[in-house]
């Protein structure tokens, strides 16, 4: 297939108008916003000293708060990677001005568009280890 898989709501908010995978995009843009405040919350925490220290360092890591961390940092890592996946696959509106927006939706242009924007680096640089 040369075409998009996921095609968002127009951009001028058309109610009765539905695109393949569109209510996909909804719930995966929610299951993204929840990984970005965890991120948010838990990532100044840490930096700033408040990560759990074990005492015993003979215990460290068997605890199952740290194997609950792991999988949790684990998942939200994967939501990010499935991110970036699934916006090489997503149609856009391009703006042509005057208010008119053009669909494009094959999958050549949807990923230079993406992967020549701010936003992949961006996204890059999000998933990236900083260890």
């Amino acid at each position: 297939d040369r075409y998009a898989w996921f095609y968002p709501a127009p951009p001028w908010g058309r109610k009765n108008m539905s695109r393949p995978g569109s209510r996909f995009l909804a719930k995966w843009d929610i299951l993204v916003w929840v990984a970005m405040v965890y991120v948010a919350i838990v990532v100044p925490l840490r930096a700033a000293g408040f990560a759990r220290t074990e005492l015993d360092v003979s215990q460290a890591g068997n605890t199952c708060s740290d194997h609950r961390r792991r999988w949790i940092e684990a998942l939200v890592d994967l939501v990010f990677i499935l991110d970036i996946f699934f916006l090489c696959h997503t149609a856009f509106y391009k703006n042509t001005g005057g208010g008119k927006f053009v669909l494009v939706d094959d999958l050549a242009s949807i990923r230079e568009n993406y992967l020549c924007s701010g936003g992949f680096v961006c996204d890059l640089f999000g998933i990236l280890p900083l260890k």
